[in-house]
């Protein structure tokens, strides 16, 4: 018996010696390798942009070990002729986006800490903006006396957007943790599509259109433009 026992009880220690630095890995990962994850962003320039700018936020969750899906919601109140306006007027537009997104990580590579931070995305995105206007307008009765009213209408915007990008991570503790900072830039189109609501009685919304489309560099045009996404964001891993 003394011979079974032995040879049992030394399967059982080679068994084990390779089971235990599993069972620590496998309770304690390192955050760069544990899946899946959540992760919230903000983009702190937007706050100081032209003409007002807005807040944008976004999330992010890892569906395996190189994807992730991930969301971004902005509002915008934009006034772009908030100090031209005469009493009674009013040029103000408020609006917001949506933009999912879908990532690929790249595959981690040898102990270059930024490798695995670095990603390709696809986004698709959605804007929905509205533009009151009021102007007082000279008109003419039946009479031929020219008198003063103020004339409005509401502009609206939708933006249908596909774009690539290339998103790199910079995280600010060794192990990935916590804060960071990301970079990203890329390439896409925009679709536009624009109406005319609320019109007074006087306008006509074809004639609203074509004297939006006759500015010079007008991009009040129903149509297909070019995108550059570029900038920066901060974001926080969760877990």
């Amino acid at each position: 018996m003394r011979g079974p026992a032995a040879a049992l009880a030394l399967g059982l220690a080679v068994l084990c010696v390779p089971a235990a630095p599993l069972r620590s890995q496998t309770q304690s990962p390192s955050p760069d390798t544990q899946a899946p994850a959540w992760y919230v962003s903000a983009q702190p320039l937007m706050l100081f942009g032209l003409p007002v700018g807005g807040f944008r936020t976004g999330i992010e969750r890892s569906i395996g070990r190189r994807t992730a899906l991930a969301a971004e919601f902005s509002y915008r109140p934009l006034n772009y002729n908030s100090g031209l306006v005469e009493p009674g007027e009013s040029d103000r537009t408020t609006g917001f986006q949506f933009q999912p997104e879908i990532r690929w990580y790249l595959e981690p590579s040898g102990r270059r800490k930024l490798a695995r931070m670095g990603s390709f995305s696809a986004r698709m995105g959605l804007s929905h903006y509205g533009t009151t206007v009021r102007n007082w307008t000279v008109l003419t009765d039946g009479s031929g006396n020219s008198y003063r009213k103020i004339l409005g209408f509401v502009r609206q915007q939708r933006n249908y957007d596909v774009s690539l990008l290339w998103n790199q991570r910079v995280p600010f503790e060794a192990d990935g943790a916590g804060f960071g900072i990301e970079f990203f830039m890329g390439l896409g189109l925009r679709l536009k599509r624009f109406e005319y609501l609320d019109l007074s009685p006087e306008l006509d919304a074809d004639a609203l259109r074509e004297q939006d489309a006759a500015r010079m560099f007008s991009l009040r045009r129903d149509g297909l433009y070019p995108l550059l996404p570029l900038g920066m964001r901060l974001y926080y891993r969760v877990r």
